[in-house]
C-alpha cells in the first residue's frame, strides 16, 4: 500500500501536501469512520494522484468520495472526478451537482459565488467540497441506519476484515509523525523515571 501511495503522490506532483504515512493515516481514519477501509484506501490514492490541492481539501474530498461512492453507486474514480471538477470551477460544478443531488442551500451557493467572484477560487472550492462531502456523508449515514440487522452485520464483518488486513499490511509501514512522537515521549518519561 505504501508503494501505491508513494506512486500516487508523485503522479499528483505532491500537490495534496501529504506524505505517504500521512496519506495512510488519513485513509485509515476515514475508513474507520465510514466503515469502509478498502474504499478509503482506494480513494486516498486516487485523490493524491488527482492533483487536489492542500491537505484540508484532500481530507474533505476523501470523506466525500468514500460516502458518495456508496450513496450514488458510482466508482471511486467517478467520485474523484467530481471533486476535481469542483476544484476547477467550484460554482459551476456544484450548480450542476445540485441539479442531480439537491444538496445546495442558498447560503452555501452565495458563499461559493462570492468567494469565486473575489478570485478566491481555492476557498470557494473548499466551501463547495465541504457542502458536497457533508451531503454525501449525511445520506450515507441515513442509508446505514435503514439497513436491516443482517445487512448491518455483514457490513460490520466486511469492515472488520478490511481493518484486519490494513493492520496486517501496516507491518513495516512507515510510522506516522504523531505515533513516533508519542513513542519518543513515552521513552523519555521511562528514562526520566528510571534515572
Amino acid at each position: 500500500q505504501a508503494n501505491e501511495y508513494y506512486r500516487a503522490i508523485q503522479a499528483g506532483g505532491g500537490s495534496a501536501g501529504v506524505s505517504v504515512s500521512g496519506l495512510a493515516q488519513l485513509a485509515a481514519t476515514v475508513g474507520d469512520t465510514a466503515d469502509n477501509f478498502a474504499g478509503a484506501r482506494e480513494a486516498a490514492a486516487a485523490l493524491a494522484e488527482s492533483g487536489i490541492v492542500g491537505f484540508g481539501n484532500l481530507s474533505v474530498a476523501l470523506r466525500g468520495v468514500v460516502a458518495g461512492a456508496e450513496v450514488t453507486k458510482k466508482s471511486v474514480g467517478e467520485m474523484v472526478a467530481i471533486f476535481v471538477e469542483i476544484q476547477k470551477d467550484p460554482l459551476d460544478a456544484i450548480t450542476k451537482l445540485n441539479q442531480k443531488y439537491n444538496f445546495l442551500t442558498a447560503e452555501v451557493y452565495n458563499n461559493v459565488r462570492a468567494l469565486q467572484d473575489q478570485g478566491r477560487t481555492q476557498e470557494a472550492a473548499t466551501a463547495a467540497f465541504n457542502a458536497f462531502a457533508n451531503a454525501m456523508e449525511s445520506r450515507q449515514s441515513k442509508m446505514v441506519e435503514n439497513l436491516g440487522n443482517i445487512e448491518r452485520g455483514w457490513r460490520s464483518i466486511k469492515n472488520e476484515i478490511a481493518g484486519a488486513v490494513d493492520n496486517l499490511m501496516s507491518w513495516g509501514r512507515a510510522q506516522t509523525d504523531d505515533r513516533a512522537l508519542a513513542e519518543a515521549q513515552n521513552r523519555l518519561r521511562s528514562l526520566q523515571q528510571s534515572a
